[in-house]
């Protein structure tokens, strides 16, 4: 059975690609980007390409970054000792480069420590003081579930939001449940290739954008997006067959 039509977006939407290459970018409206007061990115690891992205587009965004494990000097000192010990000087020089844009990347806006549980974007909302034009990037490996009440609780401040959903064949009610009640317009729709397909042979992982103003440029939906890239390079790409 295809997926749901519901996971569609029902016109074609400007976009532009934040992001780096493959897996970590993600497809947005810079009139989105623009209006942002706020980027609360929840899920950095190791990858802020986004975020940089981001900022070089609206410099006036704050941001507000969230992960379990935030990066620190010893990981990245780890990293550079073990690639000598097996002669990897290319992954010697990767770990140097990383660390020093890590570095002044986050100088000013550091990353805070919290795991994705229920209602912790709502003591963020709270402790932050945030009530408008939030752009809000979840990125948390299977907690997005946690959020989704508090998402739809504070869709009036949300100007836009890009999230990542696992397991979807396992939270069909939910998705759907979701779908119905954000306000936000479903602008883009992008297959994780590096997830299994399900015994329907439909992708469980799916990258979407919303967004509250995106400005229209057409009927009919790209899908794929020109855009899109697979997040794993050496993977096959993965397609969406939908319901009519």
């Amino acid at each position: 059975m295809p997926l749901p039509k519901y996971f569609k977006p029902k016109k074609k939407f400007s976009l532009l690609r934040l992001g780096q290459n493959n897996d970590g970018g993600y497809l947005v409206g810079k009139k989105t980007v623009l209006q942002s007061k706020v980027l609360l990115s929840l899920g950095v690891s190791d990858d802020w390409s986004f975020e940089k992205d981001f900022l070089k587009i609206n410099k006036q965004t704050k941001l507000l970054c969230y992960d379990r494990r935030p990066l620190t000097k010893n990981f990245f000192l780890k990293e550079i000792i073990k690639s000598i010990s097996i002669f990897d000087f290319k992954n010697v020089i990767y770990n140097i480069k990383k660390y020093i844009d890590y570095s002044n990347f986050f100088r000013s806006n550091k990353i805070n420590k919290r795991l994705i549980r229920y209602k912790s974007l709502k003591k963020i909302i709270n402790d932050e003081n945030l009530n408008s034009n939030v752009f809000l990037k979840a990125d948390v490996e299977g907690s997005e579930y946690r959020i989704l009440d508090d998402i739809l609780k504070y869709q009036d401040i949300i100007c836009g939001l890009v999230i990542e959903f696992h397991d979807i064949d396992f939270h069909k009610k939910d998705l759907q449940n979701f779908f119905e009640k954000f306000k936000l317009r479903f602008t883009h729709v992008h297959v994780n290739n590096s997830a299994i397909l399900d015994l329907e042979n439909n992708p469980t992982c799916l990258e979407l954008t919303f967004e509250k103003n995106p400005e229209i440029i057409g009927e009919e939906p790209e899908i794929p997006h020109p855009q899109d890239q697979k997040n794993l390079s050496n993977f096959d790409d993965k397609f969406i067959n939908f319901e009519e």
